[in-house]
């Protein structure tokens, strides 16, 4: 399979995601595949598909939205948003960042390495965590 059919069948696996789709992962990934967020890094598609699954269990409106993405020579790239809510309640949260993506001769998806600010985008909003993240911050930004 051509390199960009690969990646937008992943795309699209990844714009549908939802526990009923999770195990298609298996047709798109390889055996070795590893995925790495800012919190963890997992290898095969079982543990993806568990670690996706756990997301799941603990959010509600769960959506991934591709809005840009590149095939460079080694990897493809992808920027996205990612909405949820906390369960049982809680505000929206949006994150904004961008994928690596590594493909095999077959097409198959080897690495999936997600980058995006956890700092300001997660952080600094969660109540009561939030107000002591941001005045952390500022002691070390401002020298103090």
């Amino acid at each position: 399979m051509d390199r960009t059919t690969a990646l937008n069948r992943y795309v699209d696996w990844l714009t549908r995601l939802s526990p009923d789709t999770l195990n298609e992962l298996h047709g798109l990934a390889a055996p070795q595949m590893t995925f790495r967020d800012p919190f963890v890094e997992v290898q095969g598609p079982d543990a993806v598909i568990d670690l996706f699954a756990r997301m799941f269990r603990g959010l509600r409106g769960v959506r991934f939205d591709v809005t840009d993405r590149a095939l460079g020579a080694d990897n493809a790239f992808l920027e996205w948003t990612f909405t949820c809510r906390p369960r049982p309640f809680g505000p929206k949260i949006r994150i904004e960042g961008v994928s690596r993506i590594g493909l095999d001769a077959e097409g198959r998806v080897v690495r999936h390495i997600d980058d995006w600010d956890a700092n300001q985008q997660l952080f600094s909003r969660v109540p009561v965590l939030g107000p002591a993240w941001r005045r952390l911050q500022a002691r070390w930004v401002g020298g103090h």
